[in-house]
C-alpha cells in the first residue's frame, strides 16, 4: 500500500489544549488520490481511541473540524477523508459529484475500508470508532454489513432506512435525466427531490441551508465553500 503523505503541523487553541493537524492523501484501490485529515490531541492528553468520520453528500471533510477539535480535546484521534467526488478528492468543482462510472456507492464503502487499515497500523492498540453522517451514514451501514468486525462501534447521525416507493421513483427519474441529459449533467430535479423539502420545517427561512444546522455561523460557512452545496451531476444518483 503506497501512502503519500503531506504533514501541516498547526495547532489551534481553544482554552490551553491544543489539536495538532497532520493530512495525508491515500490511493484508492483504482488509483484516485483520497485526501485525508488527520487530528491528534495535545501530546499531554492520555489517548483513548480512534474516531474515523465519514461525511454527507455535497460537503467537505472540513467541515468536521470542529467537531474533531471536541474529540481531540477528550483524547481521540480522529481521521476524516474528502469522499470521491467531494472536497480536495475531487480536486476541482467541475469534478464535484463524479463518483464513479460504475458501482460509485461500492467504491465509497471500499474507500473507507481502506483509510480503517491505515488507522489500525498507526493505531495497532487503540479502538476504532466510525461515525457516518447522512450519505455516510448509509455508506456506514454498508459498512458494518461488510467489515463491521474490525470496528468498536459505530455512530449513524442524520441516517435513513429503506425508502420504499421514493427510491424506486428517484431511481426511475434518475435513469430518465442521464438518458436525456448525460450522466455528467447536473440536474436540479434530482437535487429538489432529494433535499428540497428539508427547508420546509424551517420557515421563514433565512438561506436554502437553514435545515443544515441551527448554528447560523456554520450555515454561512457551508454557502461560502465552493465545495459545498452544489448540486451534483445525474450519475451521483445512480450510485447504487
Amino acid at each position: 500500500m503506497r501512502i503519500i503523505t503531506k504533514f501541516y503541523y498547526i495547532k489551534l487553541f481553544e482554552g490551553e489544549k491544543i489539536m495538532i493537524l497532520k493530512n495525508f492523501t491515500f490511493k484508492s484501490e483504482e488509483g484516485i488520490k483520497v485526501y485525508t485529515y488527520k487530528w491528534e490531541p495535545d501530546k499531554n492528553l492520555e489517548i483513548k481511541g480512534v474516531v474515523q468520520i465519514a461525511h454527507g453528500m455535497a460537503e467537505t471533510a472540513a467541515r468536521y473540524e470542529r467537531f474533531g477539535q471536541f474529540l481531540t480535546d477528550n483524547g481521540y484521534v480522529v481521521y476524516v477523508h474528502d469522499h470521491r467526488g467531494h472536497g480536495k478528492t475531487a480536486n476541482t468543482e467541475e469534478n464535484l459529484g463524479n463518483i464513479a462510472e460504475k458501482d460509485g456507492f461500492k467504491w465509497l464503502v471500499e474507500d473507507v475500508h481502506k483509510l480503517t487499515g491505515i488507522i489500525k497500523k498507526e493505531n495497532p492498540n487503540l479502538p476504532v470508532f466510525l461515525f457516518g453522517h447522512s450519505m455516510g451514514s448509509f455508506v456506514t451501514q454498508k459498512y458494518i454489513m461488510l467489515y463491521g468486525k474490525e470496528l468498536k462501534g459505530v455512530i449513524l447521525s442524520g441516517s435513513n432506512g429503506k425508502q420504499g416507493m421514493a427510491l424506486k421513483l428517484g431511481l426511475f427519474v434518475a435513469k430518465n435525466e442521464i438518458r436525456k441529459n448525460g450522466r455528467n449533467t447536473k440536474s436540479d430535479k434530482l437535487n429538489k427531490m432529494s433535499c428540497g423539502s428539508f427547508n420546509n420545517a424551517f420557515k421563514p427561512n433565512r438561506t436554502e441551508f437553514d435545515w443544515l444546522s441551527s448554528d447560523n455561523g456554520e450555515v454561512d460557512k457551508y454557502i461560502k465553500d465552493p465545495y459545498c452545496g452544489t448540486v451534483f451531476p445525474c450519475g451521483f444518483f445512480m450510485i447504487y
